[in-house]
């Protein structure tokens, strides 16, 4: 079974490439960027969040059988994951760390640019 800290590491990646394209579109047209990064920011951390549903409902006594059932794949192959990577605690925190940095370089760009952009 993997961590859950890397099935969260997981939505927070698929969060993240999905609407990254979108913010660095808004990067370069020179609109403002707030609400593309607010997007982002949310969105990731909703699909991380949701990503480990699965390890949720099991904590709070929901029996195993159904929260390893082939229906939890709906949670971004919540299974599939545990079955194909076993463990992935260290990877899962190094990864989260790492996705925490980058939408914090990713805010701390767009202020700059904004920065620029008014003087």
């Amino acid at each position: 079974m993997a961590d859950s800290t890397l099935h969260f590491a997981l939505g927070l990646a698929v969060g993240t490439c999905a609407l990254i394209p979108s913010l660095i579109k808004k990067i370069r047209s020179e609109e403002k960027t707030s609400q593309a990064v607010n997007k982002l920011i949310i969105t990731s951390y909703g699909l991380a969040l949701f990503a480990i549903t699965p390890n949720l409902l099991r904590h709070s006594g929901i029996p195993d059988f159904f929260c390893s059932g082939w229906w939890m794949n709906l949670f971004l192959f919540h299974p599939l994951l545990d079955k194909i990577k076993p463990g992935g605690a260290l990877m899962g925190e190094l990864l989260i760390v790492l996705f925490f940095v980058m939408h914090y370089s990713i805010i701390l760009a767009c202020l700059l640019k904004a920065r620029s952009r008014s003087n």
